[in-house]
Order: structure tokens, then sequence, then C-alpha cells
């Protein structure tokens, strides 16, 4: 196994930290809180506890902060009681606390089936004045937007009028109908907006509402997804939680799978490793499993950031699978049979480094036909020459000074090899320099990330960084995580998108092997927290179109539309803040050097936490879809630190 000099690190004091972490609450206060942290005693007594908070953003800045109470002392226990509205003056985070939990257990009830949903059952949640329209359309007013031989999807229509209903067992029933002999059934409210009454007496949320069910026979799924505007009516009783005064439902969608045909997408992660012993003692146990037993300062973290390369490394025509770890363990090198099953590749390979990997890429790097392979790790990048039989020779080392995040590869000056541009996220896991160098300033629009980087391809394995000579140094601070490239203007070179975590993005036009990021005056600098870049043409009219991936926030959604978000501050820059918790971006090339911003029209804004995406066609039907990866942590929250 393959250990790289580690290079230099001192630990994060406690003091940044704290920080660092009193920033995040000021601009997002309760993003981090679990739905799941609000106890029996929050729920009751709700327009008191409403009330309780400071009304106005003048005193809620000044909010009293109760540390008596708290097992830390002196600043830390400053920070920590921030992270409870109550404390802070959000009356509009307190009630989306007691509103949030109300709804996780109305779903928990539904996921039970219909034949519990009674107006007695259900007394709880609604309030005696309820009044809601039927959730859902009859089938006969259904629209088919899409469909095929595996799916069909179905809307309201535009000019839907809802039946009126008071009786919300019978609301309830009626949106659940499609999900009717399921014998699994998951459903989940998402709270992102929160409006007040000034008395404190009512409020409403929006939320994105969600619900899933799979049929064993025949094997088929049905999803909904919808949203609702829900009014509430605050009981000032030291018992009793908010409840449901009415439902407006705004959108509905469902989506079905047809029962005659096969899945699009099966799990074979079992049967393709079937027979490895690595697989099962190395992969299987997970990354908490192994950062309980392996030293942090080997670079073990939990985070689970690590990516992935495919690619022929045998030379047989079958795709390979390179795996990237975190620092202590190896990377894994596992070769393809004939009939789609892995085996590990042997162990004098050459790609089994102990460095934190964070991306890999195959790529003919010396024009000999066979696939050579990039290693992103700590501060370094790795050249490894490809032999043609899957045994791996380093050939150099590209070195960037913050943390390299991933890489790229294209002719950029056509001179028929490939070149290398590596995007460098920053100094946020390497421990150096102060915190003003160590963390994302401003946080929506950070221009102190590491700096990326081009190095050209010269040949006989010589890289030169040609960053500024090329221009591609021009905003170049912008805590990259990816870039992709594509002859977006359709002049015969390639030209350069860069999606930048903490604000905007770049597009570099290229000029002759000359760059000049116009991100701006196209409309595609998308300040957002930007985690992926694909290219593809989603409207067929011969022009490739850019989708970015961002992150949803419902926290972001709920408190930056507030007026005690950053009072005194201008409206573009609120606006930036807004659009940084809106979601992934579809912008729609317009053939003249611009984009149209098509992400809430086409629907594609909500892809919750997104991490990867990627245009494909999926289902050969000759339209370029969209795949979005997405997620985070999915241990319980314990309450601890």
């Amino acid at each position: 196994m393959r250990l790289l000099p580690l290079p230099k690190r001192h630990a994060i004091s406690l003091r940044r930290l704290v920080v660092f972490g009193g920033t995040l609450a000021a601009i997002l206060s309760g993003c981090t809180r679990s739905d799941s942290q609000t106890s029996a005693t929050d729920i009751g007594n709700t327009r008191a506890a409403v009330e309780a908070v400071a009304v106005s953003p003048e005193t809620a800045t000044t909010a009293p902060v109760a540390v008596q109470s708290s097992p830390f002392g002196g600043k830390l226990a400053e920070e920590v009681a921030l992270f409870d509205p109550k404390v802070d003056g959000w009356r509009s985070e307190a009630l989306y606390e007691v509103a949030q939990r109300q709804l996780n257990e109305l779903a928990h009830h539904l996921e039970q089936g219909a034949d519990g949903i009674t107006s007695a059952a259900t007394s709880s949640w609604f309030h005696v004045d309820f009044s809601a329209p039927l959730l859902g359309p009859e089938p006969s007013e259904l629209v088919t937007s899409y469909q095929d031989s595996l799916f069909v999807v179905q809307s309201a229509p535009d000019e839907w009028q809802p039946v009126a209903q008071t009786d919300p067992a019978l609301s309830l029933v009626s949106f659940l109908q499609p999900l009717a002999g399921a014998g699994k059934v998951r459903i989940k409210f998402k709270t992102y907006r929160v409006s007040l009454a000034p008395d404190g007496t009512a409020a409403t949320t929006r939320a994105l509402v969600s619900t899933l069910g799979h049929f064993s026979d025949p094997a088929r799924t049905v999803e909904q997804h919808a949203i609702w505007d829900i009014s509430w009516h605050l009981t000032a009783t030291s018992d009793a939680p908010p409840q449901i005064s009415s439902i407006v439902p705004e959108s509905y969608q469902v989506s079905r799978t047809n029962a005659e045909t096969d899945r699009l997408f099966t799990d074979c992660t079992d049967a393709a490793f079937k027979g490895s012993e690595l697989y099962q003692k190395a992969l299987l146990p997970g990354l908490d499993d192994w950062a309980a037993r392996l030293h942090n300062q080997i670079g073990m973290e939990s985070e689970g950031y690590q990516g992935m390369a495919m690619g022929d490394a045998n030379g047989d025509d079958l795709d390979d699978l390179y795996l990237c770890q975190p620092g202590g363990l190896p990377n894994l090198l596992f070769l393809r049979n004939a009939d789609g099953t892995l085996r590990e590749a042997p162990a004098d390979n050459g790609t089994d480094w102990l460095e934190r990997t964070r991306s890999a890429l195959f790529v003919d790097l010396d024009n000999d036909s066979d696939q050579d392979l990039l290693v992103v790790c700590n501060t370094q990048v790795l050249l490894l020459e490809n032999d043609g039989s899957g045994k791996f020779t380093k050939r150099g080392m590209l070195q960037l000074p913050g943390s390299p995040f991933s890489c790229t590869a294209a002719d950029y000056d056509t001179d028929g090899d490939l070149d290398l541009f590596i995007c460098d996220y920053g100094d946020l896991w390497g421990g150096f320099g102060d915190l003003n160098e160590r963390f994302p300033i401003p946080y929506h629009d950070a221009n102190n990330g590491g700096p990326n980087a081009l190095f050209r391809n010269d040949g006989a394995w010589q890289f030169s960084n040609v960053t500024q000579e090329s221009g591609l140094d021009q905003n170049n601070r912008r805590w990259s995580l990816s870039a992709a490239w594509e002859d977006f203007d359709n002049d015969g070179d390639l030209d350069l998108y860069v999606a930048n975590d903490f604000g905007r993005n770049n597009l570099f036009r290229n000029d002759g092997g000359k760059f000049t990021d116009i991100a701006e005056a196209a409309g595609v600098e998308d300040i957002s927290p930007g985690m992926s870049v694909t290219w593809g043409d989603a409207n067929r009219d011969g022009w490739p179109d850019l989708y970015v991936s961002n992150m949803f926030s419902g926290a972001g959604n709920r408190i930056t539309f507030q007026d005690q978000f950053m009072p005194g501050t201008d409206t573009a820059t609120k606006g930036h803040y807004q659009r940084f918790a809106r979601g992934n971006a579809l912008f729609l090339n317009n053939g003249d050097g611009t984009f149209l911003d098509s992400s809430e029209a086409s629907g594609v804004s909500v892809g919750r936490w997104a991490w990867a995406s990627r245009f494909g066609d999926f289902n050969n039907d000759g339209l370029e879809d969209i795949v979005v990866a997405n997620g985070f942590f999915t241990q319980e929250d314990s309450d601890d630190l």
C-alpha cells in the first residue's frame, strides 16, 4: 500500500469552531436542528412559546441568552444557546419546530393506511373549524404530461378547482387513494415557508409533500408530489399543540411505473461483487465502522466525500471500477468480468494509495491508446501510467496549494493531447492559515478559496501550469468543487464551466486557448452552493444547455424570506441569500452567448441536498434526462456534540 508524505497540519481550535458555528447560526438560524429534537414540552403551549420570543428585528438581535442552564460556559454557552429559536428571537422558527412535529406525526399515521383515517383519529392534528378541498384531482381530471413503456406522469390541470371539503379524514383518504394496496408506504412533509400573524394566533406554512408506495404484486411503485399551503390555529393552552385549520393544494403530480414492464434500474451491487472478500470486509462495514478504528490524524473522515472512476484499466473493452477512499484506507481497483461481476485487481496494480482521495479519472494522457489514471489526493494529483494490462506506475505529481477536489481533462488548445483542469476547493480541510483564509467569506459570495489550476500537456508526462497565461486566474478563488468542458458557443473549441460552493460560478469562454469569464454577462453565475455541473441539449435545439447541482434548503427558504433576516440589508443582497437556498438550476442556451434560467419553469430546482448530476438518455427515447445524487448523513441525531 502506498502513502505519500502528509502535509504539516494544525489542529482546529475550539474557538474557531465556535466562531464558525456562530456565523452559520446568524446566517441560517436553526438550519442544523433535526425535526426530532423538539420535545413534548415544546409542542405544548404553542402560542405562548411563539409570543415569548422577540417580536421585532430590533429586539431579536438583543434577546437574552440563558447560559445558566447550559452545561457549557462563556462564549460557547452563548453560541449553543442560539440554536434555540426561542432564545435568539426567531418566532417563525419556534413555530416551525412545533408545526413540523405535528406534520411528522401525521405522516407516520397516514403511512399505516387509509383504514385508520377517521375524523376521531385525526382530531389531534386538525382544528374543529377545518376546511380544505380534496387534496388530489379525480383520476378523470388528471392530465398526462409524460408516458412511455415504463412510466406515466400525470398532473393536475391548470384550471383544476378542488372540491371543497370540511372533513379532514375525507380529504386525506382522497389523497392516499393512489397508494391503496401498497405494502410499503413512505410519506414526508418538508416545510420551507413560514408566515406568522401579527397577533400570534395563526400561522401559515408551505410544505413539499412526497409519498411513495411499493407494490409487490405486480412489482410497481407510485409517487405523489404536491405543495400545500397549511394554515395553523395556535392554542394558548399548556398541553395542546397547534392544529391545522386549512389546507390549500398549490400543485399536484403523480407518477406510476408500468406493471407490465421491468424497472428502469435494478440494484445489482451484491450481484456485481459476488464472491469478493474485499467487498465484504472493507466496503460493507461502512465509514463509521472504520472511523471508530482508525486515528483521524491519518486523514480518516466519515463525511463520504470520496468519488470513483470508471474506465477500461486492463484493455479488455470492459469498464472497470476504481473506488476512492478516506485517508488510512487503500483505494480499490475492481476489474469487470464478462458476466458483469467484479473481481479484485492484482495486489501489485499500483493504485492502492492510502492518502485521502477525493476523486479520480481514467484518461489517456500519453496517447498510447490505454487508460491512464489521475488520483486527486490531499494536496497532490498523482499521474499514473497504465502499461496496458492494468498495472500502473507513478509518472508525475501535480502540486496545489489547497485541497484539490476534482479534475477534468480536455484538449483546450487543440494540439492533440489532453490537458488537465484541477478544482482546488480551498484550505477548509488542510489546517493552514488564519480563520479568514480557512473559511468562506462572505458566506454567499466567497472569493478566498484555493486557486484552481490548468495544466498544459507538453508530452512525455510533462505538464506546465498555464493558469495565468491562459486567463483562468480570473475569479479563481471561489471554493470550486467541479468543472465540465463543452463548446457552448459552437465555435470549435472547448469552453469551461466551474461550479463553486458559497457563491458565484464561472463560465470561461475559450477563444483560441485564451479564456474570459463571461458568467455574469451570460446569466449563469448562479449564486448558490454549487456542487456539480453537466452539459446536455435539454430542449433539442442544437445548443448545449447547462444543469448545476446546488442545495435546496428548507431552513434557508424559511429564514431568508423573513423581515427579521439581516435587517437593514439591501434587497439585492437578500435576494442572493434567497437564491442560495433555492436549489438546482437549469440554464437553456439562447444561442447568442446568453442563457435563460428555466429552473422553476422546468420543475428541476428541488433536487434536495444535491451533489452530483448528469444529463443522459436513460430510457432511450431520444431525450436528455437528468439524474441527481443527493442526501447527507443518515444516522439518528443523538442531540450531543
